[in-house]
């Protein structure tokens, strides 16, 4: 595969599209349910994300803006350069339920895709995907009774030493907004 060491194309900050903070909602999926020869990647873009038969991924909430995602570019002078993405988040309460969830959360690779209160132009940049290349671990877990209301917060994250292709993507099909909301809200529930 040949890198491309040149830009392609302009980079215009477009006046007519106002950026909104913060991501609305979002769904995890364990990373070994993704069927990946039928999903389909253009550059930055999934236009089908497809789990194998009877998976499904879980949604995750949270509270005001206590959701956030940072992604990051790592540069190296002797190393493969690319992006960290992280996914931080809350779970109200500590209860056994919340300590089960983040004692699975220990153990596995996951794919997050949540929605942004940034849409785009025509609603084609509302899903943003983190941990398509490398998958996302857990890599901080907190809870302290003092602290964050009693929440236990944790963070998912780009594992040290692996890395992403794209600084985020998006997840958009050919059907639209409808369409991919649609499919966000099942969870992307495989029948």
């Amino acid at each position: 595969m040949e890198c491309i060491q040149k830009i392609t194309d302009d980079l215009i900050n477009d006046c007519t599209v106002n950026p909104i903070l913060g991501l609305k909602s979002g769904a995890i999926i364990n990373y070994d349910d993704i069927d990946w020869a039928a999903t389909t990647v253009e550059g930055a873009t999934i236009t089908e994300l497809v789990l194998k038969s009877g998976a499904t991924g879980f949604k995750i909430s949270w509270l005001k803006r206590l959701g956030s995602n940072n992604n990051n570019f790592v540069a190296s002078t002797d190393a493969r350069e690319g992006f960290t993405h992280s996914f931080a988040c809350q779970l109200a309460g500590y209860s056994a339920q919340n300590a089960e969830r983040i004692n699975e959360l220990k153990n596995g690779k996951y794919l997050i895709v949540a929605e942004s209160n940034f849409r785009g132009v025509d609603n084609k940049d509302a899903f943003k995907v983190f941990g398509l290349t490398a998958g996302l671990y857990l890599t901080e877990a907190v809870h302290s009774s003092n602290e964050n209301s009693g929440a236990i917060t944790y963070i998912v994250s780009t594992m040290e030493g692996d890395l992403e292709e794209y600084l985020f993507q998006v997840y958009a099909t050919t059907g639209g907004y409808d369409v991919d909301k649609a499919s966000f809200d099942s969870l992307f529930a495989a029948v």
